[in-house]
């Protein structure tokens, strides 16, 4: 009787030995098409000059690439995974595209519009942290009556003026702006954000106001 038994339990074991050998060795690979994503991005509209690129952050992994007008830009993927998106025609589409930021979350359906007006003497590249309306100084700090105006301004890797600009406080009781000049007063303390928006590409930047 002890001898069936451990006959059985050897045969049990052999059974699962050969269970896990298979799930291991055997087992089909998913494909990029198989892949579900987690969610969907839209990412702010980009407006580039032809002969003129873009740059995207670097991504875990990127894959589905795909241009809805190849007349106007082309996409690819670099060898960092990035995406880079160039002008080649005036007009307007959108770039899509999955990617997830580390290889333990999940896929991102991406959508990026582009619109390519204008044309560039030369090649330019863009890249994701240059894109929009870019402080070379975020964090501000005024005083209580006095001013402040932001310089070393970019849009789109460009250097513009604030007089370029179209200014907001969101509490004009803590930090009011000139809307066309940008000059900055603090009048009470308290924290505010004040936007500034580039009334070209319609891009939208920031500034981190506390006044003391």
């Amino acid at each position: 009787m002890k001898r069936l038994w451990n006959q059985k339990r050897i045969g049990t074991l052999l059974a699962l030995a050969v269970g896990i050998f298979a799930a291991f060795h055997f087992a089909v690979p998913v494909s990029a098409g198989e892949e579900i994503a987690a969610s969907n991005l839209i990412l702010g509209s980009i407006t580039l000059k032809e002969n003129s690129s873009y740059v995207s952050e670097e991504y875990a992994g990127v894959i589905n690439l795909n241009v809805k007008n190849t007349d106007i830009v082309c996409a690819s993927i670099d060898s960092q995974n990035r995406v880079v998106i160039t002008a080649v025609g005036s007009g307007s589409t959108t770039v899509s595209y999955w990617c997830r930021h580390s290889v333990s979350e999940g896929w991102v359906n991406t959508i990026v519009p582009v619109t390519v007006s204008g044309q560039s003497s030369s090649a330019a590249t863009v890249n994701a942290d240059e894109a929009g309306v870019v402080f070379a100084q975020q964090n501000v700090n005024v005083g209580r009556g006095a001013s402040y105006t932001a310089n070393d301004i970019k849009v789109n890797g460009i250097s513009t003026g604030a007089a370029n600009l179209l200014w907001v406080s969101s509490s004009d009781a803590v930090a009011s702006v000139n809307k066309t000049t940008g000059e900055i007063q603090g009048v009470s303390a308290g924290t505010a954000t004040v936007y500034a928006i580039d009334p070209n590409t319609k891009y939208c930047g920031y500034l981190n106001v506390t006044v003391s």
